[in-house]
């Protein structure tokens, strides 16, 4: 039987991102995997799990309903990767 859950697609790597939505109009927006986004219009913020595509394209859709929005992706820094590394037994501490 298939493991169930979320996978790394073929086109792009999953990242963490955060939408800051300032204002626009209501809407509902659900996405696979991800928590419903209910926005009424009023400053929110939202986080969802995808690729620079999907991010992407949902920034574009919210764009085109007219809402002022931020986004920004959750990176780690060259010293959290070595850290990382070092602590999973892949390189020097």
């Amino acid at each position: 039987m298939a493991e169930q859950g979320i996978s790394t697609p073929p086109n792009g790597i999953l990242k963490v991102w955060t939408f800051e939505l300032i204002s626009g109009p209501t809407f509902r927006l659900d996405l696979p995997h991800n928590p419903s986004l209910d926005f009424d219009g009023k400053h929110t913020i939202w986080k969802m799990v995808g690729t620079d595509k999907v991010a992407d394209s949902v920034m574009m859709l919210m764009m085109g309903l007219g809402v002022i929005l931020k986004i920004y992706t959750e990176e780690q820094t060259p010293e959290q990767k070595a850290e990382r590394d070092a602590l999973l037994g892949r390189g020097p501490r």
